[in-house]
């Protein structure tokens, strides 16, 4: 019974140490990123009453801060209905738009459940607009698997990692890290290549963020 509790504890410790290392190495300065040709802010679920969910804001606003900053000319949103009837990358292109951004600057991708597709669905926007470089704009325990996931789609990707809500709180954040770790098992499992899984995971209704 003690062997099976401490394996217990030893599984719940993984997924800690990894979201403490990955809340340090990949949060990224502003300052340290290069102009690219597009910047790229992942979807999260909106609140049920449609209005921007806190993780969903903090995201949006990283995207309008580099954009206001002249790191991208175009921004790119992407998600689409998941955890209710509300298109997440709709909601954040109204938000920027409150936010003084030109509607002619903001691209969406409203196709996507989960981040697989969040690349596969964004891949003809980032071939039109011949975009080699990118700025992905994600919460900083989902830095990782984005960066991987979008990999086969530009020459150069840059990573902007985005800080926790304070709403979020520590349970949530530990919460959300469980989920990421295990989203990561599922696509080690599946692969990351995204044409490759097209027919698997990209047709799955699993909706790992």
């Amino acid at each position: 019974m003690q062997k099976g509790l401490r394996k217990a504890v030893l599984l719940l410790f993984i997924p800690v140490i990894w979201f403490l290392i990955s809340d340090a190495v990949f949060t990224v300065n502003t300052s340290a990123l290069k102009p690219a040709d597009l910047i790229i802010v992942f979807g999260y679920p909106v609140n049920n009453d449609g209005s921007i969910s806190p993780t969903q804001k903090s995201r949006v606003e990283e995207g309008i801060n580099l954009y206001k900053n002249g790191l991208a000319n175009k921004i790119l949103f992407t998600g689409g209905a998941v955890a209710n009837h509300f298109v997440e990358a709709e909601i954040m292109k109204q938000y920027a738009q409150t936010k003084n951004v030109p509607e002619a600057d903001i691209l969406t991708e409203t196709q996507s459940i989960n981040t697989i597709q969040n690349a596969f669905y964004s891949k003809h926007i980032i071939q039109s607009l011949q975009a080699n470089n990118l700025i992905l704009v994600t919460s900083s325990y989902h830095t990782l698997r984005a960066s991987y996931v979008f990999k086969p789609y530009a020459n150069n990707i840059q990573m902007k990692a985005v800080h926790y809500p304070k709403k979020f709180g520590f349970l949530g954040r530990l919460k959300a890290m469980l989920y990421e770790y295990a989203a990561w098992l599922y696509y080690l499992i599946y692969g990351w290549e995204t044409e490759k899984n097209r027919t698997g995971i990209l047709d799955s209704q699993r909706t790992f963020l």
